[in-house]
């Protein structure tokens, strides 16, 4: 039997857009989770931001450590601005704009390659489904184009200062004090960290395993905490012994 479905409503984000940053634990999902517990919500889950003249390079290696594929982008007020996906970084578009403007792709910034928030539809739920959706931010209603490059970018520091600079920036963007220390709200897996810093998973886990022992790091449950800041932030400008 044929059925007939209806265009879900959809209307333009704009200008002045906002979000909220609830507390709660996104919870973990098995085959028999209903499928709006495998969605972000929204209404529980902090979404994953970043600023407009971030480097496009970090825009990717913050997805990556979220485990995302897209950032709100944000201003200093937290208003929306727009959104950059995994395709935006990762597609043809960061060369056709640096080709376009006469920079190096290394010199873009989010803004540069972002999809502005009056460009942006949104799924227009919020009558039909108030209890799930008032709280929700964005849904993105239109696929971006087909990535097909990769961005490989490694810098020339030694692992050991590449991984603790990137702890570092993770914990300044988004880290809760503790008593311990500064806690990354999310969970970081060695393979995440690995990719993000242009090193295997065994030299990640190595190096971890010994700031653990020496206590320039401590976990709370599976989330890392950064309990000695400026042993952290010697190794990372490479002043460590």
């Amino acid at each position: 039997m044929e059925r007939n479905y209806h265009a879900l409503p959809s209307r333009a984000l704009g200008e002045g857009a906002g979000f909220r940053r609830p507390t709660q634990a996104q919870p973990h999902v098995t085959l028999e989770s209903p499928a709006r517990e495998v969605m972000t919500d929204l209404t529980r889950v902090s979404p994953a931001t970043i600023g407009p003249q971030e480097p496009v390079a970090e825009a990717n290696q913050y997805m990556m450590a979220r485990g995302v594929r897209l950032l709100l982008v944000i201003d200093e007020q937290e208003r929306v601005l727009g959104v950059i996906s995994a395709t935006d970084v990762l597609g043809e578009r960061p060369m056709r704009v640096a080709t376009a403007r006469g920079l190096r792709r290394d010199e873009l910034t989010v803004a540069d390659i972002m999809t502005p928030a009056e460009s942006v539809e949104v799924i227009a739920l919020a009558e039909r489904h108030s209890t799930f959706i008032k709280e929700m931010a964005l849904m993105i209603g239109r696929r971006l184009r087909a990535s097909h490059d990769s961005i490989t970018s490694l810098a020339v520091d030694p692992v050991e200062a590449r991984l603790a600079a990137t702890l570092l920036r993770l914990a300044k963007r988004e880290g809760m004090r503790s008593d311990q220390g500064v806690a990354l709200p999310f969970h970081l897996t060695r393979q995440s960290l690995a990719d993000m810093t242009g090193t295997t998973v065994e030299t990640a886990i190595r190096i971890l395993s010994r700031w653990l022992r020496d206590g320039l790091l401590g976990e709370d449950g599976d989330r890392l905490v950064l309990t000695d800041w400026e042993g952290l932030g010697a190794l990372a400008e490479g002043e460590a012994d």
